[in-house]
């Protein structure tokens, strides 16, 4: 709807984490990686949708060696 939300680096975080869960433990990225994907996001000049902010995340994984997370996160969004 466009609305415009204050953005909360504990859900990007809480929303990886949970994804973590759903694959085996050699797949699984650091809470400090999750950490540092909301940071980069939020310290970005720039204003994003939710779409957005889901597609960078995934794309971050996926950049940090985390293809199998950055599926399962794709998954749990849905």
């Amino acid at each position: 709807d466009g609305e415009r939300v204050v953005f909360r680096c504990g859900k990007i975080v809480n929303a990886i984490m949970k994804a973590n869960h759903s694959v085996s433990s050699q797949y699984r990225c650091s809470e400090n990686v999750a950490k540092e994907i909301a940071n980069e996001i939020y310290q970005s000049s720039n204003t994003f949708s939710v779409e957005q902010v889901q597609d960078i995340v995934q794309k971050s994984l996926a950049k940090r060696g985390c293809e199998e997370l950055a599926f399962s996160y794709v998954k749990y969004r849905q």
